[in-house]
């Protein structure tokens, strides 16, 4: 330790330059006192390696940080978190000795001690001078075991509740953490097994290299491409370690880079989870199809979007990680984000590594000039198997694959389509045990490779498992299902995120009337029904045929402000939204107008039906800004629900429609209070139903990190919906009843209970609508038009499980996705089409 020692008293020991002296050029490098304790060990190391390596040369010929940083093959923002004291890898280490010109092996056992350090928490406070106004230990140890006592515990609960009060989203905790690891691993290993299953192939890698060509200026060069070494037998984890965290990754379709990718993100998985159990925090691995991403988006929001749809993460907590730089991105797929959005995605992923230290990217051969302009720090890639590896996978199954291989003795062009890993699956798959006819057929490579997915998909739906669908019908849903994705820009299929972006627009108006009117149809007849018993019981005289104009009234414009405002806001164009909506709403207030004049409004049920639709109408635009069609996984209360707001509507959305709702529900309340109950406790209890409902609407909802099982996002949707109906509806009649049968005990209980009869439903029906209801519904109906039109079977579900076993689909998480991008391909075609190739009889539309 006595190097450490006179480290620290050579720290100790420096001036601070004032702001008008010259410093010497070069890297700055960390000072140990001002970093965080935990964290000191490192900026001395870092110290030692800048004092030792980078300090003892000639100043003018000093490498910047940069520079520097090219030379060790280590990314920008990972040499600015080297250099501000931060931990760093051995692997790193050693590139970072080695450009400086040290001797790797000389700085091992420092780099260890330095680990070693940190792990035991050795950080000597001794040297530090006491801050003003601090105690002695004794006098510190006390006010901690007071803190430790049994009032701190009440005041450490206290705070935590506060806290979780005003935070807007999930944080990272450790268990969240290592919730996440637990999945990335899970879900990674889930693609190596099936990718495994067989026989797999040992992969080859070729480093890519810069091929400079010397332009016409003398100063500047020019890159006219990769050069690349020999491909040879190399881990993935291997070439990451090496890449400085900055890793491309290139092949041609079929060779299973995504495979690779995954092999990647479970390696960096459990080395994150050993860590993070060892006290340690390594960056979370997450890997993310980037097939999705559309220029609109920066892509750091594109990054915690896909994580929770992609991989369950919560998208709260991937913000998080990536504003504390500890989520590492795993991108799957540069070529097939839209051409389109392409160059926007290279620009905005050169901008993520200057800005955070860990990205691995993938791309098609094919596409190498636009990975190539993303600047990884390493560029490898996948190379084809060798015909040995070929000849291996054959002969491992030699009895099966008789045919097979004689096929490839007799026409040697085979090699063509042999020499990828997921063409020898399908074809072990299809050919196991039987005749290859369609293999010694002479043909051109895309004809071949149709030929082969014809008798791949056939004898999966002909000799696959028992199924109570037909095959024509199984394969019209798929070829459904792989148009829509693609058409999506999709790979993953999620039951229970089907929305109204699957129908075709013209739907889109019928939706809104459906979405518009959901709550209110529920709302008028539980109001028309609470009439007729009031009526019955002599409480108020209605008349129902002026009550059934007031329900054409307000069926007119329920559909208009369903349509204004689904338009209006759906494009955030905040002017023309604001027209489309007020457009809509004043020409239904037009055709109101016109059945207006023969309504006797002083009759009382037709005051309290349109104070109630009244209610619910001005409660429904707070729907535009709080999503009701997200399903509800869980809930917790805070202070701050998060909107989707507009700069322009947060006056609008903040101001306007609680002031609204507030004074709707004070004008019902009261008025029917005051029908029922007459007294002075109809302002109590006025201002006590809109409190509840006012702490209701705090409510934040959100989605689960785990589903066991697909659709489960609906069915707990659902379970909510009936949860916090049933807790609205009891709190609101005991909140009556115990007032009045408190304060007012002469109340007559026909009475009470007719008051409790309204409101108790009312606010049940609308919480139930709010969280969960409105979501189940719509999914439902969004199903059945889905059904009508031929697309989906009824029982989705149970098909998706039978695609499964027949190996046409595979399960990942809750979703769905076809076994490669290839076979989704081939399947994006008419349903008739390849039905009447393969043989099979269609009754498809």
């Amino acid at each position: 330790m006595g190097e450490w020692q006179k480290m620290a008293d050579r720290v100790g020991q420096q001036k601070k330059r004032g702001s008008g002296g010259r410093t010497t050029p070069g890297i700055v490098p960390p000072d140990p006192l001002s970093v965080d304790p935990v964290m000191r060990p490192w900026a001395e190391f870092t110290r030692l390696i800048h004092d030792e390596l980078y300090a003892v040369g000639d100043p003018a010929t000093r490498l910047s940080q940069s520079e520097l940083g090219r030379k060790a093959n280590i990314s920008r923002a990972h040499m600015s978190n080297i250099f501000a004291g931060r931990a760093y890898t051995w692997q790193t280490c050693r590139a970072l000795v080695a450009a400086l010109g040290g001797d790797p092996a000389e700085w091992e056992s420092r780099h260890r001690m330095t680990e070693e350090r940190v792990r035991q928490g050795a950080v000597d406070l001794a040297g530090l001078i006491p801050l003003p106004g601090a105690g002695s230990a004794t006098e510190s140890a006390r006010e901690i075991r007071d803190w430790d006592s049994r009032r701190g515990r009440r005041w450490r609960g206290l705070t935590r509740w506060l806290r979780a009060l005003t935070r807007r989203g999930e944080g990272g905790s450790d268990e969240s953490r290592e919730g996440t690891l637990h999945r990335t691993i899970s879900a990674a290993a889930k693609i190596v097994r099936r990718a495994e299953a067989d026989y797999y192939l040992t992969p080859r890698f070729s480093v890519l290299a810069d091929a400079p060509v010397a332009s016409r200026r003398k100063r500047s060069i020019r890159r006219a491409g990769w050069k690349r070494e020999p491909p040879r037998p190399r881990t993935i984890r291997e070439l990451y370690a090496a890449s400085g965290k900055s890793l491309m990754l290139i092949a041609q379709p079929g060779l299973g880079k995504s495979t690779q990718l995954a092999k990647l993100a479970r390696h960096l998985a459990a080395e994150a989870l050993a860590a993070s159990q060892a006290g340690h925090r390594h960056q979370l691995p997450v890997l993310l199809d980037l097939a999705t991403y559309r220029k609109s988006e920066r892509l750091e929001d594109w990054i915690a979007t896909a994580a929770h749809r992609q991989r369950g993460v919560a998208e709260a907590r991937a913000r998080l990680l990536l504003a504390e730089d500890a989520l590492l991105p795993i991108l799957d797929g540069l070529d097939t984000v839209p051409e389109a959005d392409r160059e926007e995605c290279v620009t905005q992923l050169r901008r993520f590594q200057e800005k955070c230290t860990g990205l691995v990217v993938s791309c098609r051969t094919a596409d190498e000039e636009l990975a190539r302009r993303v600047g990884a720090l390493l560029s490898v890639e996948l190379a084809a198997p060798t015909t040995d590896d070929v000849q291996n996978y054959l002969l491992a199954d030699q009895a099966a694959l008789t045919d097979v291989k004689a096929a490839l003795d007799d026409d040697e062009s085979l090699w063509e389509l042999f020499l990828s890993p997921l063409m020898l699956k399908i074809i072990h798959r299809t050919y196991a045990g039987r005749t290859a006819p369609e293999l010694k057929v002479s043909a051109d490579l895309r004809t071949r490779t149709e030929l082969i997915f014809d008798a791949y998909v056939k004898r999966m739906l002909t000799e696959g498992p028992e199924s109570r669908y037909r095959p024509e019908q199984t394969l019209t849903w798929l070829t459904w299902l792989a148009r829509t994705l693609s058409g999506r820009g999709e790979q993953i299929f999620h039951l229970d995120r089907v929305g109204v972006d699957w129908l075709p627009k013209r739907g889109h108006t019928l939706f809104a009337i459906l979405d518009g009117s959901f709550a209110p149809t529920f709302v008028t007849l539980l109001t028309c029904l609470w009439l007729m018993a009031a009526d019955r019981m002599g409480v108020l005289d209605t008349d129902f045929a002026q009550a059934g104009q007031v329900v054409l009234i307000g069926a007119i414009m329920t559909v208009a402000v369903a349509i204004g405002s689904r338009g209006g806001f759906a494009d955030q164009d905040e002017k023309g939204g604001y027209l489309w909506m007020f457009g809509w709403i004043a020409g239904g207030a037009l055709l109101c107008g016109q059945v207006a004049p023969d309504v006797r409004w002083s009759d009382s049920g037709v005051r309290v039906l349109c104070l109630v639709y009244l209610w619910v109408a001005v409660a429904s635009l707070e729907g535009t800004f709080r999503s009701a069609h997200v399903p509800v996984e869980q809930i917790r209360w805070t202070l701050r629900p998060r909107m989707t707001i507009a700069p322009s509507q947060r006056f609008f959305a903040l101001g306007v429609i609680p002031l609204a709702v507030i004074g709707a529900q004070a004008v019902l309340f009261g008025y029917v209070f005051s029908l029922l109950l007459p007294g002075g406790l109809w302002f109590a209890a006025t201002l006590l139903l809109v409190l509840i409902y006012g702490l209701g609407d705090n409510i934040e909802p959100s989605l689960r990190d785990k589903r066991p099982r697909p659709n489960e996002g609906t069915r707990r949707s659902a379970r909510f919906a009936f949860l916090l109906g049933s807790a609205n509806a009891i709190a609101v009649a005991l909140t009556i009843l115990l007032l009045f049968w408190i304060a007012a005990p002469g109340t007559p209980p026909d009475r009470l209970w007719l008051a409790v009869g309204l409101f108790a439903p009312l606010y049940g029906v609308l919480r139930a609508v709010r969280f969960g209801g409105m979501a189940a519904a719509l999914h439902w109906i969004i199903r059945l038009i889905m059904v009508i039109r031929g697309g989906t079977p009824l029982r989705y579900q149970r098909f998706l499980h039978h695609a499964e076993q027949c190996i046409l689909l595979h399960s990942t998480g809750n979703g769905f996705v076809f076994p490669h991008s290839l076979f989704q391909q081939y399947l994006n075609t008419p349903a008739r089409d390849l039905t009447a190739r393969l043989g099979l009889l269609s009754d498809s539309r």
